[in-house]
């Protein structure tokens, strides 16, 4: 991979040159592209200029009457089909560009290389392509389209629908075509959404009933969706359990619902049971006293008829055990619960929790009666020993707490300007003997007649909306025109657009009738 480095110059129009980390030969260029650009203007490409001195080569393109996309993305704003149209115009370029024989992993896709002519809403994009034999990034296609996708998507006022989310994932599937990309991003232009599948083709006498079915469910999603009557249902109420907090109301009520689930099978079980046991009766008469009449088989008869029959009423109504559930009595526990209360407001006392009550298990009140037990009052007399032993220890081995330092406003503000000189600008007019003092702050600050952009409002005439950028920095101060229209003029020399030049104390540039002198603050 090739590392590439980029600068700036003015010279009869703006340009920005490529040139290589390592020297540029000849041998790197690919020699069919090469011809291609210098033989013909292809549509959407700036203008390249191939320089060879003594075998180093190095890149030249024409920006003149252009302006750096990052610096668009940061002034205006887009509507969510203008966003599109941007990315169609970008995806359009790269496919087209094989017509050329061109390679659209050569593009400079960045938006420090991307130039538009402005307005961004009707913007004509412009791209940098660097025709080398060897790749100018490591990244594929897809993944370097997707970073200019988020970076673009921070000019967007509404980015509605979920166009956008299935871009960004179509970016990162295995599956990506340029082609395809196109053809869904003029899908969410038009609004019309990407292509459905065709349906499979059915059996003949399936198709009566999956028409049906889709008709229902069409039927229910647009009453779902588009019912003015339809409301949120409002969400239940939770309520705090009231005392005694040991009841078993809820597992009463888990076992009525059982019951209740259960009386269906226990219904028909209980049906089979009758009738099972009558015909064990008609069985028993049949064969015991029918066969064999007599005393003793009439009063077995009898017997076993009365056994039937009271099976089956125990079966209708339902036998319940006269045992007592296991466990611990309600009383009992209610008991327990007045035994430990002193010890439960106590500890919520100490634990700022005050009134609040929850429900509290057997480990923990065994565990709150032995904290109860276990407490000891620590007297005088107790504490003289450990005093004792801990004046025996040396002082370094003691570990105290660091003490608590409270700074005041000036050592705070003398501990934030360490390691950066506090710079500030003279400004003054032509024309006016009195001047302004503006102050500057650590980073990234903009003058300009943008309110939205800039940090020093310029509202004189010819000053752009986002004039020139001043980076202060630790190691010193830049100063780099953001594309003006008018220009700025450092010293007694016309800046070139997007280069950054040092900025000493002292120094003066010009922009418009406004003159700007660069101080620090002592």
């Amino acid at each position: 991979m090739v590392v590439l480095l980029t600068d700036f110059s003015r010279s009869d129009g703006v340009f920005m040159h490529l040139t290589g980390k390592e020297p540029l030969k000849g041998a790197h260029m690919n020699r069919v592209q090469r011809m291609m650009l210098s033989s013909m203007a292809i549509p959407h490409l700036l203008p390249l200029i191939v320089r060879e001195v003594d075998d180093d080569v190095s890149l030249q393109y024409n920006i003149t009457g252009k302006k750096m996309l990052s610096q668009c993305l940061r002034q205006d704003k887009l509507e969510l089909t203008e966003f599109y149209s941007l990315l169609l115009q970008i995806v359009t370029v790269l496919e087209e560009s094989r017509q050329y024989m061109l390679s659209p992993d050569q593009f400079y896709l960045d938006e420090d290389h991307i130039f538009v002519e402005e307005p961004l809403s009707l913007a004509v994009l412009h791209f940098t392509y660097v025709p080398l034999k060897q790749a100018i990034r490591e990244e594929p296609l897809p993944q370097v389209f997707l970073k200019l996708i988020t970076k673009m998507m921070a000019c967007v006022d509404n980015m509605n629908g979920n166009g956008i989310q299935k871009l960004l994932r179509w970016c990162s599937d295995e599956r990506f075509t340029l082609a395809e990309t196109r053809q869904l991003i003029s899908d969410f232009m038009t609004d019309t959404g990407p292509q459905q599948p065709e349906p499979k083709k059915l059996d003949p006498r399936f198709k009566v009933r999956e028409y049906v079915r889709t008709n229902e469910e069409q039927v229910q999603f647009s009453a779902v969706s588009y019912s003015p009557e339809w409301k949120m249902p409002e969400a239940p109420q939770w309520r705090m359990p009231k005392a005694p907090m040991f009841s078993d109301e809820g597992e009463e009520e888990e076992q009525e619902q059982a019951e209740q689930e259960q009386e269906p099978k226990s219904s028909s079980m209980k049906t089979y049971i009758v009738l099972g046991a009558v015909l064990a009766a008609a069985m028993l008469w049949k064969f015991v006293y029918l066969d064999h009449p007599g005393a003793g088989a009439l009063w077995i008869c009898l017997l076993g008829t009365l056994l039937l029959a009271g099976g089956i009423l125990l079966s209708r109504i339902g036998f319940k055990p006269p045992f007592p559930k296991m466990g611990i009595h309600k009383n009992e526990e209610h008991e327990e619960y007045e035994e430990y209360g002193e010890h439960a407001k106590e500890a919520e006392k100490n634990s700022g929790l005050g009134a609040y009550r929850y429900p509290v298990d057997e480990d923990e009140l065994s565990a709150l009666s032995n904290w109860r037990r276990d407490e000891k009052s620590v007297t005088v007399q107790e504490e003289a020993p450990v005093r004792k032993e801990l004046e025996k220890k040396p002082p370094e081995l003691i570990v105290q707490p660091p003490q608590t330092v409270l700074l005041s406003r000036s050592g705070l503000d003398k501990e934030h300007k360490i390691g950066a000189a506090a710079y500030s600008l003279e400004r003054t007019s032509r024309g006016s003997s009195g001047g302004e003092t503006i102050t500057l702050s650590k980073g990234s600050f903009v003058i300009g007649r943008s309110e939205e952009i800039a940090q020093y409002i310029d509202n004189t005439p010819g000053v752009s909306r986002a004039h020139v950028e001043l980076m202060v920095k630790t190691t010193g101060c830049t100063l780099k025109d953001l594309g003006s229209r008018n220009g700025t003029v450092l010293g007694e020399e016309l800046m070139a657009p997007y280069k950054e030049y040092p900025l000493s104390p002292g120094d003066t540039f010009s922009i418009a009738e406004g003159k700007y002198t660069l101080r620090v603050d002592k």
